[in-house]
């Protein structure tokens, strides 16, 4: 069995597509597995840049969400669309069951809300269809099943300011996700309430884009509380002026800000558990490592 198939081979998966759709064959080979549940009619022609209506979207997020036959909630693809219907998860009462959830990108609002309103502990990770992506790092897919065995691993950082450099040891629960959707999430009721240790992720943006971003949540004061910042892969760069905006930040906010290609919208995107404990440390080879402390 190749390593990164274990996860669906040994658990057993909901898969459902909260947002944009996916291509019918990758829902072929999914459905040929024993141990992945589609629910029928989850795609719906004609909704553009849509799986299906919100109405139907939201009642596949909120079956899987409620149901007890699988452990595991995987979400198909990003995109667009879960901030639609995220809202609709607070007039649901909280499942006596805690299931593993795992998503990014445009899956962010429901981290959000999982995690800050019913306090579960999601996964930030590669969608299901991108198993078989054989671009994508084998990695993304093996660690996944380590983090649900409760099995460690270590993210590898770079200090991007003299205040990262000089952290011998940062603690704390972790937050985040994709910059689109926490921007988004500003002034809702899904408002990221950021922990001590902040991850962010983007895609496809110029330079100035990131600077609007980091200058709104600056203003916002999403940046108050925490005490780390950790930025993963900013891939594709769209201009040669991401680095800049990035360089401007870090040099002019007094936190620790990280940075990494170990998750993000490129290659590797090894996973990030909400709610979990995390510690940054510099090891005795003198590298910076992102560490989840189970």
């Amino acid at each position: 069995m190749h390593e990164r198939f274990k996860i669906i081979e040994e658990n057993n998966i909901y898969a459902i597509a909260p947002s944009s759709g996916v291509p019918k064959q990758i829902i072929d080979k999914l459905t040929s597995k024993k141990n992945v549940y589609i629910p029928d009619n989850s795609f719906q022609e004609g909704y553009i840049y849509l799986s299906n209506s919100d109405d139907n979207r939201f009642e596949f997020l909120k079956n899987a969400l409620e149901q007890n036959n699988c452990n595991i909630i995987w979400c198909m693809r990003g995109g667009y669309g879960s901030a639609r219907i995220v809202e609709r998860l607070y007039n649901l009462k909280k499942p006596k069951k805690e299931k593993i959830f795992i998503g990014y990108s445009d899956i962010t609002a429901i981290h959000l809300f999982l995690s800050q309103e019913w306090g579960w502990r999601t996964i930030h990770g590669s969608m299901l269809s991108e198993i078989y992506d054989e671009a994508k790092d084998s990695k993304n897919f093996i660690y996944l099943n380590e983090i649900i065995k409760g099995r460690n691993f270590n993210i590898e950082l770079t200090p991007m300011n003299t205040i990262a450099q000089n952290n011998l040891i940062i603690k704390g629960s972790i937050s985040g996700g994709h910059m689109d959707l926490i921007n988004m999430s500003i002034g809702t009721k899904w408002e990221i309430k950021p922990k001590k240790i902040l991850f962010l992720e983007v895609n496809k943006k110029k330079g100035y884009q990131i600077d609007f971003y980091l200058t709104h949540f600056l203003q916002a004061r999403i940046f108050d509380q925490i005490e780390a910042l950790v930025i993963g892969d900013l891939v594709p760069k769209i201009d040669n002026y991401v680095d800049d905006a990035l360089d401007s930040f870090v040099n002019n906010i007094n936190i620790p800000v990280f940075k990494t290609s170990s998750f993000g919208h490129g290659e590797k995107n090894y996973p990030i558990m909400y709610n979990a404990n995390y510690k940054i440390i510099k090891d005795m080879d003198s590298r910076y490592i992102l560490k989840m402390t189970i």
